[in-house]
C-alpha cells in the first residue's frame, strides 16, 4: 500500500516519515554537524 504526505499531498511518502526526517536533520544541525551548509544570515 502506498502511503501520502497530507504536507506534498502526494503519494510515496507518509507524512509521519517527513516529520522524523526534519527532526533528525534538526538533531544534526543543533549538534554542529551541518555547519557547512546552513546559512546563518537567513
Amino acid at each position: 500500500m502506498n502511503k501520502f504526505c497530507r504536507f506534498h499531498r502526494e503519494m510515496g511518502h507518509g507524512t509521519s516519515d517527513r516529520r522524523h526526517l526534519k527532526d533528525q536533520i534538526e538533531r544534526l544541525i543543533q549538534q554542529g554537524c551541518l555547519r557547512e551548509y546552513i546559512n546563518r544570515a537567513v
